[in-house]
Parts: C-alpha cells; structure tokens; sequence
C-alpha cells in the first residue's frame, strides 16, 4: 500500500470510489479474504505501455492492464482495461494520488 499518497482516490469500476489509503487497504483486505474464500484462482496482474507526463502537480500515466488466471497451464485473461494516475512527488518518493480505470466492455 506504500505506492499511494494517504490521501489518495481510487475508482476501479464506475460504481466504486475509494478514498484514502485506510479505505483502500480495507477494500483490498476485504477482497482478498473473499476470494480465498470462494477459492478464487490465484491471479497476476500484467502493466504493459506505460505512458507518464510531466504535468505542474506532478505526473500523468496511463498503461493497459491485464488480470489473469495464472492456475493453469496457459495463463487465462479474466478482464482487463486502462488505468489513469496522477502521481506526486513527496518526501518518501513518487507517490500515486488518483487511479481511475475503465475496464474493457465485457467485464
């Protein structure tokens, strides 16, 4: 969780918005503990083409994401899309603020 600033935004669907890192490590808390219970498979995340700008608050990046089913013999994608950040630069390093994704139609 050191990645985000303490106050930092994440929407990872349009109908979820999480606000600040407390509110994040119990979301990810949460469904992390869902999954294993439903005996979810494990996963991996794949960040390909990223893209940062500079811009006067900090930067910008944006990237395409993969998730996929790594259980097997042949990794299997379960949904993917693009994330757009805001990064700060703070006294602890490069930190993001904002993450939106949009996932790819299908999800």
């Amino acid at each position: 969780m050191s990645i985000w600033t303490d106050d930092a935004v994440f929407k990872p669907s349009p109908k979820l918005e999480l606000v600040g890192r407390k509110a994040l490590e119990e979301w990810r808390t949460t469904a992390n503990a869902a999954r294993r219970k439903s005996n979810g498979p494990p996963r991996r995340h794949w960040n390909s083409s990223l893209i940062i700008t500079p811009t006067p608050e900090g930067a910008k990046g944006r990237n395409y994401w993969l998730l996929m089913d790594v259980s097997g013999k042949e990794p299997r994608i379960l949904a993917s899309g693009i994330h757009d950040d805001r990064f700060v630069k703070t006294a602890n390093g490069w930190r993001i603020k904002a993450r939106i994704d949009y996932n790819d139609p299908g999800e």
